[in-house]
């Protein structure tokens, strides 16, 4: 059995070596999926003194779940390379730590010991950071991230917003940032809109990074197209070990044309998107995209909007409660 472990030195408040410390630590198997992510507060401790403190409780772990190979991925350069033997152990105080270590490390039959950039660190760090934040010691629950996605007008803000009230978790829309957008920058013609179009991309991806790196689980809504849209996913879902959970929403395409051309007429939504201003062709070609199912693991839930009325949400939000629930989450209703 080969396991990874991930260590995360403290962060310190005030001033001062030694200062209040607190280690962060993610099991995952050779595959990559998390087992196990702990995060606690250790007292007073220097950061190297930290650093090693992580690595002997994710070994004492990763030991627990019968682990016989281990690759050791820190963000601590000086642990890395002592242990690795390139660099000699002359602190007093990391003499007692790096025995013990070593002792610990015989144990299995093979060890690889990695140092990779803090930001590829980081969801220890946010373990480590919750700590000190003075959350009690516990193991960590991965975060859920809900996907709500589908062709313009198939009811996704609709659906998202419900969902974001009844379970009480951050919303994170394309609508209301690209609005936000016009309302700062101003608005004019087709072109413009699409150009804050990709800017407002590229802000919901930075929200949601923010919520997951807090290991906090939330709800993102945009038509997402499936072939750019993917790798992004898989990147937040590597980065942060998260849980997708995608909501497709499917409907016909004769009646997405009405209610896009229906709303239009309406005026209901901000006058920045100009979809007045949307040709047919243009239209057509943006409701045939791919929004479908993006492969990047976790579950999906597919549904067809095309007749609202015939939508079960009473289904929809026990299907996102009972997955709140298997990953141990409060499922605030």
């Amino acid at each position: 059995m080969r396991h990874e472990t991930r260590d995360s030195l403290h962060r310190w408040r005030g001033t001062g070596n030694p200062g209040p410390a607190a280690i962060g630590i993610v099991l995952t198997d050779a595959q990559g999926k998390e087992i196990e992510a702990l995060g606690e507060a250790i007292g007073s401790a220097t950061n190297n003194e930290a650093e090693y403190r992580a690595l002997l409780r994710g070994l004492e772990h990763a030991a627990a779940h019968g682990a016989e190979e281990i690759v050791i991925r820190s963000d601590s350069e000086l642990l890395a390379r002592q242990l690795n033997g390139a660099y000699r152990v002359r602190a007093e105080n990391l003499k007692a730590l790096h025995a013990q270590a070593q002792r610990a490390l015989a144990h299995f039959k093979r060890v690889s010991v990695q140092h990779i950039p803090r930001e590829k660190n980081a969801r220890a760090d946010a373990l480590a950071n919750g700590a000190l934040d003075g959350r009690p010691p516990t193991t960590a629950r991965r975060p859920l991230l809900v996907i709500v996605t589908g062709a313009p007008c198939a009811g996704k803000t609709t659906l998202a917003r419900r969902i974001a009230r009844e379970f009480q978790l951050p919303l994170v829309t394309k609508d209301d940032i690209k609005e936000s957008l016009f309302e700062t920058l101003g608005w004019k013609d087709r072109e413009w809109s699409k150009k804050l179009g990709r800017a407002t991309m590229e802000l919901l991806f930075y929200f949601a990074e923010s919520q997951l790196a807090a290991g906090r689980s939330l709800i993102v809504e945009s038509n997402f197209h499936k072939d750019l849209a993917t790798e992004r996913f898989r990147a937040l879902r590597d980065k942060f070990a998260c849980v997708p959970l995608q909501i497709v929403l499917q409907a016909d395409g004769a009646v997405l044309t009405q209610r896009y051309r229906s709303r239009s007429q309406a005026g209901t939504r901000h006058p920045g998107h100009v979809d007045d201003l949307m040709p047919d062709d243009e239209l057509a070609t943006v409701l045939a995209r791919d929004y479908g199912t993006m492969e990047i693991g976790g579950e999906t839930l597919e549904i067809d909007t095309s007749d609202f009325g015939k939508v079960d949400c009473a289904a929809l939000l026990a299907a996102i409660e009972n997955r709140l629930e298997a990953l141990g989450l409060k499922a605030t209703r």
